[in-house]
């Protein structure tokens, strides 16, 4: 049988140590008990093997209880489940060591056999031991004379150190110890997060921007004043308002943000005139990329629609404008529109050697005498041909007999317009033949063309790159962009 594994303890048989699986703090505090090691070991805790055990005389009647078979007597005594050692034969002094433990059990028998025998022993040192302290102590000698005084050394009972096992080994303390520290870090990282917050509400984009400020609504949205936006705002909110649902749930919990419509309408007309990535937009609103693109794709819809059905009443948005018109334009009976090319250029994909490419597309626009932009085509190819795309267009919608047309030279009108009585005049295609073969009033034409297109590219969305997935879409931001530009001077 495996011996008893108390220091001084001989005794064979026991109770083995609680399994750590089951129980790891009754584990901890029979080990904390036992307290095993010598000289620098002491400060450790020992670790018991499998075989382990420790006997019950290191145990005291309370750690076990009396149990009946049958309702007869007792007839035998069972451990308690939660029972620890607690009864030991230490060392007094702290540098004891392993041979003084053993020297103390041997001497506790000796006074066990005394007290079975009934005999009188007395005792005597050996010669020549004195002062050598607990090592000098010999088995009692028995004497047939006076009375005998029994010298007992002293028992001591150490117990386990209740806090030590509980900061060592107690698993559920060191969990509640870690998510409090969890819970401090929660609490800490929670008011940084509000105090973030509270500085993006503060550098957040808003309406409010530009808000009774005619120079910063020039410059963020390309309207004249703080009153023509709220114009534009009026004549377009009842059409977004039907279709927000389109973009905007209002019973999906997920889905929220605190823009307001006009909010929105100014996010979208910073995107048009300052040419701004959409990327950007966002960030300086505090909204997604995605719920912003939806955002944008709806107010550009409900602009184009209505401000195509307005036409020339955009003038409501602005007094009316006085602008240098040609002699050739104000003398020229029953002119309708003037026709011209705007190119855009569009970035496609990166191909894999990671050369950005590039393609060029064109739109046909058109200009009334006053130099108001009235109409605006789809999007053609460089190399478009002329007599289709004066079929395809729609501009011999606008036209009526007897009108009078300016158009580019590589548009054939004539061929189009057979059943009508339109007279045409046609101007140069390429900039430096007009600069180098037409006249005067040409000429003058042609600068007053470029003023209006100059006037259209301040909305920064047309004279830059445009992105690849604004493509399908891009006759209407040149229509958006050419009636607000209608509404203040070059």
């Amino acid at each position: 049988m495996p011996k008893c594994c108390v220091p001084g303890c001989s005794n064979n048989g026991g109770v083995a140590f609680p399994n750590l699986a089951k129980d790891a703090v009754l584990r901890a505090k029979w080990i904390q008990a036992v307290r095993r090691g010598s000289g620098e070991e002491k400060h450790k805790l020992w670790q018991p093997a499998h075989s382990s055990v420790v006997c019950h005389s290191h145990f005291t009647a309370t750690d076990y209880t009396t149990e009946t078979s049958h309702g007869t007597k007792p007839t035998y005594r069972r451990r308690k489940p939660d029972a620890v050692p607690s009864v030991f034969l230490l060392t007094s002094g702290p540098n004891g060591n392993d041979r003084e433990e053993r020297l103390l059990s041997r001497n506790k028998k000796n006074i066990a056999e005394f007290k079975k025998n009934k005999k009188q022993w007395h005792l005597q040192p050996v010669k020549g031991s004195e002062g050598r302290g607990p090592s000098s102590i010999c088995p009692y000698q028995p004497v047939s004379s006076a009375p005998v005084k029994i010298v007992q050394q002293p028992v001591y009972i150490l117990l386990p150190n209740k806090g030590s096992v509980e900061k060592t080994s107690d698993v559920k303390t060191a969990a509640q110890m870690k998510y409090d520290l969890a819970q401090k870090e929660i609490a800490t990282l929670q008011q940084k997060l509000e105090k973030l917050q509270k500085q993006i509400v503060g550098k957040k984009w808003s309406v409010d921007r530009i808000k009774f400020n005619d120079d910063k609504t020039r410059f963020y949205t390309g309207l004249p004043s703080w009153s023509a936006f709220l114009s534009l705002f009026s004549i377009v909110e009842q059409d977004v308002t039907e279709v927000k649902c389109e973009y905007h749930d209002p019973m999906d919990t997920g889905d929220q943000y605190d823009l307001t419509l006009s909010d929105e309408l100014f996010a979208v007309l910073v995107t048009l005139k300052l040419g701004l990535y959409r990327e950007e937009v966002a960030d300086c609103f505090a909204i997604k990329l995605e719920k912003f693109d939806e955002i944008f794709s709806v107010w550009v819809f409900c602009l184009y629609n209505k401000l195509e059905q307005w036409g020339a009443k955009m003038s409501i948005l602005n007094k009316v404008v006085d602008r240098v018109v040609p002699s050739i334009v104000q003398n020229t009976s029953n002119l309708k529109i003037i026709l011209c090319w705007l190119k855009l250029t569009f970035k496609l994909s990166s191909s894999p050697n990671c050369e950005v490419k590039e393609s060029v597309y064109k739109v046909l626009t058109g200009l009334n005498p006053q130099g108001n932009f009235i109409f605006s085509s789809g999007i053609w190819v460089l190399k478009a041909e002329g007599l289709m795309v004066a079929v395809s267009s729609g501009i011999l919608e606008l036209l009526d007999d007897g009108d009078t047309i300016i158009v580019p030279s590589d548009i054939d009108i004539d061929n189009a317009v057979h059943s009508k009585s339109v007279k045409s005049i046609t101007l140069p295609y390429d900039k430096e033949e007009v600069i180098r073969t037409a006249d005067e009033q040409t000429q003058s034409v042609y600068s007053f063309i470029q003023q209006s297109m100059d006037r259209l590219k301040g909305f920064k969305i047309i004279d830059k790159i445009i992105p690849v997935d604004l493509l399908e879409n891009s006759h209407k931001l040149v229509s958006v962009c050419s009636r607000l530009s209608n509404c203040h001077n070059s």
